[in-house]
């Protein structure tokens, strides 16, 4: 499985363009502006954050979910803004000093002001978006691999930023506008012509990929997940349709058509600039006579009349769709599907997603970042078909999100798993218990259920307990290396943790006690 050489998150000076006038800052925003003084200032940089103002930035307030922006006006000038953007003051409409720029949407014009100050480097790279509930990780690293034989091809997503010289650590799925634009500068810089964006619901509704044009937009599925940040799939689904719906169009969309949403979205969409796929259903790329294993899947590859076998080690039914959109995204990107299905064998998948951890056991162990109930129901329902070996599922849920979803995932873990241990997950701000006491509420008496708050001590529970043909999964943080209680990060590792317990059960000696137990 690929780990990668991650750094650490690091950006140290912005590289703005040295733009002569606050017009070309602002080319293509529409504002009003309430003038204070003489003549217009110079500006040399952007801000949306006052504390990062720095002497001769516009500072743009942007309406925060929690904080308006508006409120830190006056923090920014003071610091040095030489100019502000602001949707209209209203009764806060006070002189400030320099000049202000009223715009309609704030979202949306920091998203320009962002392309405007990098060069507008998203012009320049053909970008491939994907949206959906799950899938959005895998598929992306598969479609830079795909399109990456014929195209360089950077990456933004939930596991790492890759501009094609190094990869750093997400911190967003989709990092704001200043930061992602200035990433899009560099993968310029460093010579690809490509992109691949993880784009989250949150980043649809804050317009944080505002006004740039896709070559393609791929949609996975939709199921539950975020309602505390959007209320009801309605608005949920709203936020994911931004992408294929709101002006500039993406050239061509990529839509799972086994998805209900899938086919209300292609609905909406001209149908000659929709690509769809599926298994179920009939497809422009479609999937038939699978062959579906834990680390592996086989299957024929149908599409304008033609098949193709395709052969990929990645395992279960899941991967088959995001193996179909991101074969489809390579070849509407002119990679050749017989190249492209020969170098799958060579993928080495993507950290924390159904990822087989292996130390000698005699068991096998996944780490799989699933935390919604469809990717626990999608992993646990066919692993329980294809083997009847004893599931051991480990699994929480984060705190201050959405609660809706604690007891539903509760109820598949309890129903394909024969030991259900549930444990901290990013508790946040909420105590562990009352998050344990949601996921109960989702399992009846009959389930074997244990309850161990702290992480380590429950992934090295379900190690210890584990026998000789067993399948383990352990649920919910994949690739994070962080555990986050109250408003503090602390480092942690479900793969460093799970090594260290697998190592110490695989130990010689550990293995004679358990002998001698036994007998």
């Amino acid at each position: 499985m690929y780990t990668g050489s991650v750094q650490p998150l690091e950006l140290k000076g912005r590289r703005f363009e040295m733009l002569s006038s606050i017009h070309q800052w602002l080319e293509g925003v529409s504002y009003q502006c309430q003038k204070q003084g003489e003549t217009l200032p110079a500006v040399t940089g952007v801000a949306s954050d006052s504390r990062k103002v720095k002497r001769g930035d516009l500072f743009v307030a942007v309406p925060g979910s929690t904080l308006d922006g508006r409120r830190f006006i006056p923090d920014a000038i003071s610091r040095g803004a030489s100019a502000v953007v602001s949707e209209p003051l209203g009764d806060s409409n006070y002189s400030i000093g320099v000049p202000c720029f009223i715009v309609p949407h704030a979202r949306k014009a920091i998203a320009q002001i962002a392309a405007n100050a990098f060069g507008r480097p998203a012009d320049r790279l053909k970008s491939i978006g994907v949206t959906g509930t799950n899938g959005k990780t895998t598929i992306s690293f598969l479609i830079q691999f795909l399109v990456g034989l014929k195209h360089p091809t950077g990456i933004v997503g939930t596991v790492h930023y890759d501009d094609g010289k190094k990869k750093c650590a997400a911190h967003q799925t989709t990092p704001g506008p200043l930061e992602l634009h200035e990433r899009l500068s560099r993968m310029r810089t460093n010579g690809l012509t490509h992109v691949v964006m993880e784009i989250s619901s949150h980043a649809l509704d804050q317009d944080r990929t505002f006004g740039i044009t896709f070559s393609e937009a791929v949609f996975t599925n939709l199921t539950q997940d975020h309602l505390d940040y959007h209320h009801d799939f309605e608005h949920y689904f709203a936020a994911k349709k931004k992408l294929f719906l709101e002006e500039p169009r993406p050239r061509r969309a990529v839509v799972n058509i086994d998805d209900p949403f899938g086919v209300s979205l292609v609905r909406e969409l001209k149908r000659d600039q929709v690509i769809t796929f599926g298994i179920r259903e009939p497809a422009d790329v479609c999937a038939k006579s699978l062959t579906v294993g834990l680390t592996s899947v086989e299957f024929d590859l149908v599409t304008d009349g033609m098949e193709y076998r395709v052969k990929a080690p990645l395992g279960l039914s899941l991967n088959v769709y995001n193996l179909l959109a991101a074969l489809a995204v390579a070849r509407s990107e002119g990679v050749s599907l017989k190249d492209a299905i020969g170098a799958l064998e060579n993928f080495k998948g993507v950290c924390g997603r159904m990822e087989r951890i292996e130390e000698g056991q005699d068991f096998q162990f996944f780490i799989d970042y699933a935390h919604t109930p469809d990717a626990l129901r999608n992993v646990l329902s066919e692993t329980g078909k294809l083997s009847r070996s004893r599931i051991i599922s480990v699994f929480g849920c984060g705190g201050d999100r959405d609660r809706g979803k604690r007891a539903l995932m509760g109820a598949v873990a309890a129903q394909y798993s024969d030991l259900v241990i549930v444990t901290s997950d990013n508790s946040r701000s909420e105590d562990p218990e009352s998050i344990f006491k949601d996921i109960r509420q989702g399992i009846d008496s009959k389930h074997a259920v244990l309850q161990i708050a702290d992480r380590e001590e429950a992934i090295r529970h379900a190690i210890q307990t584990a026998q000789a043909g067993d399948i383990v999964f352990l649920f919910g943080k994949g690739h994070e290396r962080y555990q986050i209680v109250g408003n503090q990060s602390y480092p942690f590792s479900d793969h460093e943790v799970a090594r260290k317990y697998l190592r110490k059960k695989c130990l010689p000696s550990s293995k004679l006690r358990t002998f001698a137990a036994g007998n």
